[in-house]
């Protein structure tokens, strides 16, 4: 549907939002103008690396929403949504999971940054929500934030498949995104 819009000269690339493996390796068969974005929830607490290196091997770039994990989101709470975990044993936002803090202490940032900076160093666009002008400073200062190969390996021992938007009003759909594995890619078909 998006490429006689970029055809035509209405639109430069096409990008999708939330795509899955399967659903991103059917497009990229298929499509004879190629997708170049996937927009996907991705954060410490979200193991998203199979989807992100199948991304990446295909030429489609990541960008990283919620990166903070939305703490100020209604259903953030932990237990809402059938969501079992506990953030480190440590508290409901990933600001204040003790090895979030450790690892920003270290960098000399804030936890919030040091979130953002997780996704930056690994190459992905990062849009985190903030209409706040010293939190969108705060976050901006995050490009500026270097992380270690050991850095973020520690973070990601915190993956517990925590997703702040889980999309549970979407979860019959025939084209729900989170119930398929990422491993399948257009060269393993």
């Amino acid at each position: 549907a998006m490429e006689p819009l970029v055809t035509k000269g209405l639109t430069k690339s096409i990008g999708v939002s939330n795509f899955n493996g399967q659903q991103l390796s059917e497009i990229l068969k298929i499509n004879k103008i190629p997708c170049v974005m996937n927009q996907i929830e991705n954060h410490p607490f979200l193991d998203q690396k199979e989807l992100i290196d199948l991304c990446k091997s295909n030429d489609v770039m990541v960008t990283s929403y919620s990166p903070l994990g939305a703490p100020d989101r209604p259903t953030r709470k932990l237990g809402v949504n059938d969501i079992q975990i506990s953030v480190a044993n440590d508290a409901e936002t990933f600001q204040v999971n003790s090895l979030i803090k450790e690892i920003a202490k270290a960098r000399g940032c804030s936890a919030s940054q040091l979130l953002i900076a997780y996704n930056l160093n690994q190459g992905m666009a990062c849009i985190p929500k903030s209409s706040n002008p010293i939190r969108m400073e705060e976050n901006y200062k995050a490009l500026k934030v270097s992380l270690t190969d050991d850095d973020i390996r520690r973070m990601d021992t915190l993956a517990c498949n925590f997703k702040a938007y889980p999309f549970k009003l979407w979860e019959n759909h025939i084209h729900y995104p989170f119930t398929t594995s990422h491993k399948e890619s257009p060269a393993s078909s």
